[in-house]
């Protein structure tokens, strides 16, 4: 939906011998994330409502998915290790202790030993979603989501990056066991990797949330029927007065989903 046409036709699929008025809309969403509050006021520059906008994930899903930030991240190589031939690569893994609450952060170690290739993991530390009790995350999610709707102002007297910095308090970052001593550089490496991404994961819009958002503006708000199953088309019908303005709003819609892909373009 990058290009805008208006010129309308016939859409016939499949048989039929009904000719229905409309327009056909054939949409792609790549890779990317848009903060919400800057993807909210181009849509209320748009004429769009908050129907249009994808909501923000609940904290718990956004930590769920900001710890895989964490995967694969590169560690200074090992020479002269004791049992092994050699240089020792090694970088992070993170495994999945409790689906969603719970997860090891583990150094996992390549190279070779006794003359084959050898692979190890060791647990460090562990990652907890554990809010305190006198906070309540789906309650700071409505919050945001309302002061970023009406705009930088209200996100200003909301005080946005106090009330932000208060989720990081949400995730603990331990030793994998009470005992282990932590290197504090690899500890506070973890740390402000993974604070950023939660950050900002939990204020933004992804593809994902993007492209489910589409499928349901589409039908929902627009009327649009599935014109190919998969193939990310859809029929919009002019039933005349029924859907005045219809055009318009898709234009406009376009325009906004055009936004994301414009702050995401890699120049």
């Amino acid at each position: 939906m990058s290009e805008n046409k208006s010129e309308e036709g016939y859409v016939i699929e499949g048989n039929t011998d009904i000719a229905t008025k409309g327009h056909l809309v054939i949409y792609s969403v790549k890779g990317g994330r848009v903060g919400y509050s800057s993807f909210a006021e181009e849509a209320r520059r748009l004429g769009l409502s908050q129907a249009f906008v994808p909501p923000i994930r609940s904290l718990k899903n956004a930590f769920a998915v900001a710890r895989r930030n964490l995967i694969g991240l590169s560690l200074p190589s090992l020479e002269m290790v004791e049992g092994w031939d050699g240089v020792v690569d090694r970088e992070l893994n993170v495994v999945s202790l409790r689906k969603g609450n719970e997860y090891a952060v583990q150094i996992k170690s390549t190279g070779r030993s006794r003359g084959k290739n050898h692979v190890t993991t060791q647990n460090v530390m562990r990652l907890e979603f554990s809010p305190e009790d006198s906070f309540e995350p789906e309650v700071w999610r409505e919050q945001y989501l309302a002061a970023a709707w009406e705009g930088r102002e209200s996100l200003e007297a909301w005080n946005e990056a106090e009330r932000t910095g208060e989720i990081r308090q949400c995730i603990a970052v331990t030793p994998y066991w009470e005992e282990d001593q932590l290197d504090p550089i690899l500890y506070g490496r973890v740390v402000g990797i993974l604070m950023q991404e939660f950050t900002d994961v939990a204020t933004s819009i992804d593809q994902k949330m993007l492209r489910d958002k589409i499928v349901n503006v589409l039908q929902n708000e627009l009327g649009a029927l599935p014109f190919r199953s998969g193939a990310g088309a859809f029929f919009v019908p002019n039933l005349g007065e029924e859907s005045e303005g219809y055009l318009a709003t898709l234009e406009n819609y376009s325009r906004l989903l055009e936004s994301f892909g414009n702050a995401n373009a890699i120049e």
